[in-house]
């Protein structure tokens, strides 16, 4: 049982911090996950070759 004030450890760390990071790492999958839709990416389709106008876009992307 824990006090107030007192810190829930988690295999040594901080649980607040350990639920903070899943949440950035979620919205980030999200965010990626977006924007390979945006770019025409389906999540059907099995395997997917990534040419160089994909590369050249994304590129693009990151420096807006």
């Amino acid at each position: 049982e824990t006090k107030p004030g007192e810190n829930l450890l988690l295999n040594g760390t901080d649980a607040l911090e350990n639920a903070n990071e899943s949440s950035a790492l979620s919205s980030s999958l999200e965010a990626e996950h977006r924007l390979l839709r945006e770019m025409g990416w389906n999540e059907a389709d099995e395997e997917y070759e990534i040419t160089e106008d994909d590369i050249k876009e994304f590129q693009n992307r990151l420096k807006q």
